[in-house]
């Protein structure tokens, strides 16, 4: 290579000097060896051209190594590449087979997204519904709590009026009460004026005395509006015997005769 860059002319005259092509004496103006002193410039140009194609085909060859040793080594590159390139194409077949596996769970996650929507829309309406549906039963609540409020304020009215008329019952029937045992008592006397009556009457109708019965009548007939509250009272009360009752009865009739 040192050779390669050295200078064409110095390696021009060197294989001139050096040649054993060349005579080892200086030439000369007459013949020697057979060679005409007018074809030595030619011959040097001769030699000179072959030494310059030397050096360019050393060159060249040279330049045929490094071209050789390119050529190897973009072979090597280029099989290094065509291994890079099948891995790269199984890398790629794998990477487009993982890319549809991809977009296989993409569509599969899609479906699943919008059925997710679907059913959250469907949640949302039934929330809504659900909403709408507790909205009227607070509604519901709001007025049946109103109502109720209504009825106890009606049941506490009516609870008072309720005791008013207990207590006016109450009172009403302490008066009716304090009234019976007052026409009882009255009965009572009435009971024991008709009782002597009666003996009175049964002791003279059993002497046939009859003008003094009617007489006796009469006399009782002037006091019929009492009598006849006795009466009525006594038939109430069911306090008599059936005799004195029986009695009562017949005496009534006979004071309606007597009056009609």
């Amino acid at each position: 290579m040192e050779e390669n860059s050295a200078d064409p002319s110095r390696a021009a005259t060197k294989l001139t000097t050096q040649s054993p092509l060349l005579p080892s004496r200086p030439f000369h103006n007459g013949t020697e060896n057979g060679f005409q002193s007018s074809s030595l410039p030619h011959l040097g140009d001769f030699i000179t051209k072959l030494i310059e194609d030397a050096y360019k085909l050393q060159s060249a060859n040279a330049e045929l190594e490094r071209t050789k040793q390119l050529l190897r080594e973009a072979e090597d590159k280029l099989a290094s590449s065509e291994e890079s390139k099948s891995h790269l194409s199984t890398e790629i077949d794998r990477t487009k087979q993982q890319l549809r596996q991809a977009e296989n769970a993409l569509k599969r996650e899609q479906k699943m997204t919008e059925r997710l929507e679907a059913d959250n829309m469907s949640l949302k309406a039934s929330l809504r519904n659900h909403q709408d549906l507790l909205n009227g039963t607070e509604s519901l609540r709001i007025r049946a709590e109103n109502t109720l409020r209504a009825v106890e304020s009606r049941t506490t009215i009516l609870e008072a009026v309720i005791r008013k008329k207990n207590e006016a019952l109450e009172q009403k029937d302490e008066e009716m009460q304090f009234r019976i045992h007052s026409y009882r008592d009255y009965l009572r006397k009435i009971e024991g004026q008709f009782r002597k009556t009666w003996s009175i009457i049964r002791l003279l109708a059993a002497s046939n005395f009859c003008g003094v019965k009617d007489g006796l009548i009469s006399g009782i007939f002037n006091n019929h509006d009492v009598l006849e509250e006795g009466l009525i009272l006594a038939e109430i009360t069911r306090e008599m015997d059936g005799e004195f009752v029986e009695f009562v009865r017949e005496f009534r009739r006979d004071l309606r005769r007597t009056r009609g």
